[in-house]
């Protein structure tokens, strides 16, 4: 079975379900997940990524893909060789 490619990042993602969902607040959302309001804000700006286990927690609750969070609005490359700046929580495999 193939699977379906993923085409936005996790935190384009969220911002979408937000507003889709009608959250206005990051606190609300934090809420909804049960999460600290401040990792919403980190996730959201791009500045961390959430673990497998909460990743997968946010796709149980919000159907975003765990895979969506290998992705990086700065990450422009399928190539698993580029370097990058931060270290990726989850990998594509």
């Amino acid at each position: 079975m193939q699977q379906q490619a993923v085409q936005q990042p996790g935190a384009t993602q969220l911002r979408d379900w937000m507003r889709r969902r009608g959250f206005d607040t990051q606190t609300e959302v934090a809420g909804f997940l049960g999460i600290d309001e401040r990792f919403i804000s980190q996730f959201m700006n791009e500045r961390r990524r959430p673990g497998l286990k909460l990743a997968l927690v946010i796709e149980r609750k919000t159907g975003i893909p765990v895979e969506a969070w290998a992705l990086s609005e700065l990450d422009n490359s399928d190539d698993d060789d580029q370097p990058t700046s931060r270290k990726a929580r989850i990998r594509k495999v």
